[in-house]
């Protein structure tokens, strides 16, 4: 088992797993953590929030490593204490190979499980991005990680695949993973003020979650402007408000009055989504690390 996996998962796409993915990475690893990525989703937009397209493998050292028994190539220091097994359009190959495996040979993840444990292996937290829906990247991930944190965006189909997930993490724990915990669900993507919106989805998750795991109490807010543009300049959302408030500092908005001369602007936004950011990472960094903590491992 991975004792410091963390697998942010959902039955539905759209909901902001990759963001969530991305921020916990780089709070984890700015307060000087070690910081395993490993990208799981055939889109592999974790490229795009660091990025590292150019040299991305999509997904192709995974899968050799697992069929090939060829060395994993993990992307070194994409950022300071963040290094990256990347994902992309090859993963989907390991994903089907894994499905043919498992129809014929009970021990259709014993490779993976060995090679994904031992990249692990000198990292203080892995978190890990999964694609939506797909049930055997999710089953092969879910059988070798400790914790699970879920997005949802309040709206019906997104507690759908929060209940999904749900029925995953019992299965996995009667099946092959006892340890395996969920540990809390993040909601994402709630207008600007809609306070009482916010109350009502966590109302609503309560209900379904009872005392199973937390809803962590930051909400990120919509700003598709500032995710537009983080994600075109290859930057996560922390980044981008810093490279916002240079930009700001050297481009005041008077300076271009009475010329024609044309100043990249950010999104105003930033600062918020990104003060959103900061709060719910903390708030789930401090619930890892006590659980961590309780159970011996750190």
């Amino acid at each position: 088992m991975i004792s410091q996996g963390l697998v942010v998962c959902q039955g539905k796409g759209g909901v902001g797993k990759t963001c969530t993915t991305a921020a916990i990475a780089s709070l984890a690893a700015a307060s000087g953590w070690r910081v395993l990525i490993i990208d799981l989703d055939p889109q592999g937009n974790i490229a795009r929030e660091f990025g590292y397209t150019s040299v991305s493998d999509r997904g192709e050292g995974l899968y050799q490593s697992v069929y090939l028994d060829q060395p994993l190539r993990v992307l070194q220091n994409v950022r300071p204490n963040i290094d990256v097994v990347p994902g992309g359009e090859r993963t989907r190959l390991l994903a089907d190979s894994l499905m043919i495996e498992s129809t014929r040979n009970s021990n259709a993840f014993e490779r993976f499980n060995r090679v994904v444990t031992e990249a692990s292996a000198d990292y203080d937290l892995v978190v890990v991005d999964t694609p939506p829906g797909d049930l055997i990247l999710q089953r092969a991930i879910l059988g070798i990680a400790h914790y699970v944190l879920v997005p949802t965006s309040g709206d019906a189909a997104s507690t759908d695949g929060l209940a999904i997930i749900l029925s995953q993490i019992v299965n996995a724990r009667g099946d092959y993973n006892p340890d395996l915990e969920l540990l809390g669900v993040v909601v994402n993507f709630i207008p600007t003020n809609a306070k009482a919106l916010d109350r009502q989805i966590r109302e609503n998750l309560r209900e379904l979650l009872g005392d199973v795991a937390p809803v962590f109490s930051p909400s990120i807010r919509i700003n598709k402007m500032a995710a537009i543009g983080q994600r075109d300049a290859g930057v996560q959302v922390l980044e981008y408000e810093r490279l916002k408030k240079q930009n700001d500092a050297e481009n005041p908005w008077y300076k271009s009055l009475g010329t024609k001369e044309s100043i990249k602007r950010y999104s105003s936004g930033a600062a918020g989504l990104a003060s959103d950011y900061q709060k719910l990472v903390n708030e789930i960094l401090t619930a890892f690390t006590k659980r961590q903590s309780e159970l011996g491992y750190s």
